[in-house]
């Protein structure tokens, strides 16, 4: 198989690929860059970085040819892949562990000698690939109204209309944090309410259920020893167990996951539809036959900045 040769893409460019995504949202993403001529991990790059080519756009009227691109490219993938599934777990990231993560990446890639994590290269990474650093709040950043309507009325409908309600499953993954204490507690008046370290051991667990409420299947519970103590002994559990080395879901576990769950349906001759949200961890290639996997629109832009 031969690799594609790495193309400059012009600021023009970039928007008519944005214009195309947008008028093609049902589309997979791997499909859409096949018919575009161009790589998936470009495709998915020009998406992440849609704010930054709009404002170059209009600040060069989309004349320019290529937004700079740095010195060492395949490593400032591959962080922006980890960066990415680390922020899909809600996972605080800081200039020191951004450094510290791309220096461990040079090591891999044997270039350690050229490359320096320097503040410098930070600043200028961050520019590249549009990060920010910004205050952590309670809740998500909030969904455009727009795209969540548009998604409901003219692509949900058609694709749920040729399953049963029993046959249109829904699937998430959320952080189970087992050691930490509650932030709240009876106190006396006169007391100094302080607590003691918070506990950051966690496990990831995917749940998912059909749209009328009749079937559950078994939880994915993803924790970082590959042979828990607490298993000893334990010949069934009520669940799926796998490990990994931060407890996060991953592509790998994600993919290993379908593929277990396609095989149990073919073997009941049943076809279902599986919706789930468009995160970094869920891979847009997956193809089954009996299982059809549709993503949710990526409403909430994962960013960090000043």
């Amino acid at each position: 198989m031969t690799s594609r040769k790495r193309k400059a893409l012009s600021i023009a460019e970039k928007l008519e690929i944005l214009r195309k995504y947008d008028e093609n949202i049902v589309m997979k993403q791997s499909e859409l860059a096949d018919s575009l001529g161009i790589p998936g991990s470009t495709l998915r790059t020009i998406l992440n970085n849609r704010k930054e080519i709009e404002e170059n756009a209009k600040q060069t009227g989309g004349k320019r040819m290529k937004l700079r691109a740095g010195k060492f490219e395949e490593l400032e993938d591959i962080l922006m892949k980890w960066f990415l599934q680390a922020r899909a777990t809600n996972i605080p990231i800081n200039g020191p562990v951004l450094r510290e993560k791309a220096t461990e990446i040079a090591r891999k890639l044997h270039v350690s000698d050229e490359f320096t994590a320097s503040n410098g290269w930070l600043d200028r990474c961050r520019k590249r690939h549009g990060i920010v650093y910004r205050q952590i709040s309670g809740e998500s950043e909030s969904a455009d109204k727009s795209c969540v309507s548009t998604w409901l009325t003219n692509v949900l409908p058609p694709l749920i209309h040729k399953f049963l309600p029993k046959d249109v499953f829904n699937a998430d993954e959320f952080g189970l944090f087992f050691k930490l204490m509650p932030d709240k507690s009876f106190v006396y008046k006169d007391e100094k309410c302080s607590g003691g370290k918070l506990s950051k051991e966690r496990l990831t667990v995917l749940l998912c259920a059909n749209s009328d409420g009749s079937e559950k299947l078994p939880p994915l519970v993803i924790g970082k020893s590959v042979k828990p103590r607490c298993f000893k002994n334990v010949k069934r559990l009520a669940c799926e167990y796998r490990a990994q080395c931060k407890a996060w879901m991953t592509g790998e576990l994600f993919s290993t996951w379908l593929q277990d769950l396609d095989p149990s349906m073919i073997q009941k001759n049943r076809k279902i539809l599986l919706i789930i949200n468009n995160c970094p961890a869920h891979p847009k290639d997956v193809s089954f036959s009996n299982v059809q996997v549709e993503f949710l629109p990526a409403i909430q832009p994962v960013v960090l900045s000043h």
